[in-house]
């Protein structure tokens, strides 16, 4: 199933699907931008922002298509090539403002303790259920969606090594304790500062 949108003029097609990508606790949005002449897919591109998106479109398009699609008013989020609706959807992506189909208050890192897994990649908009996870990918191959252009590799590699040692050893709770317990961890009781009636002397 396909979650997004396609614009065409003459052969050419030029479709936009946004995805999530989950990496070592964090998540990215995507968009893959797949190109196609008579049908035939030429090219795919990974886009982790806007700009580079709405940048690519406009390219791809003539003047006329591209003023008709800025001119476009859109609706929901996932379902509109207007650039105005793309730096939208990005910039409630990065303030965390948009959320998965499990809970309306619950935003996509929630899935890292859901599927217990460090790297997973799902379309922006599949509804998810606890039971269903047939649109995500865990455990992708980042390659395939150039995550190299939004980390560098060596990054890439200390995040997921840090995050993989937070997991393999957490941080211990430390136990809330009264007062008076607290005292006497540190040797201080109730006869501390006067004396003890059951010793002579």
């Amino acid at each position: 199933m396909e979650f997004g949108n396609s614009c065409y003029e003459r052969n050419f097609q030029i479709r936009t699907e946004p995805f999530v990508v989950g990496f070592a606790g964090k998540t990215h949005l995507v968009t893959c931008l797949k190109e196609y002449d008579h049908g035939i897919p030429k090219n795919t591109t990974w886009c982790y922002d806007a700009n580079e998106v709405n940048d690519l479109v406009k390219s791809k398009l003539s003047y006329k298509k591209w003023m008709k699609i800025t001119e476009k008013r859109y609706g929901g989020f996932g379902g509109c090539l207007n650039p105005s609706h793309i730096q939208e959807l990005y910039k409630r992506f990065e303030n965390e403002d948009v959320n998965i189909g499990l809970s309306s208050s619950k935003t996509y890192g929630y899935l890292f303790d859901l599927l217990n897994v460090p790297i997973f990649i799902m379309p922006l908009h599949a509804r998810i259920r606890r039971t269903n996870s047939d649109f995500i990918t865990l455990n992708p191959v980042l390659k395939d969606v150039d995550f190299y252009r939004r980390m560098d590799t060596y990054t890439a590699y200390q995040e997921l090594l840090m995050y993989l040692s937070n997991k393999a050893y957490p941080e211990k709770v430390s136990p809330v304790l009264s007062d008076v317990l607290k005292a006497e961890t540190h040797g201080v009781n109730k006869y501390s500062f006067r004396k003890d009636p059951t010793k002579k002397g």
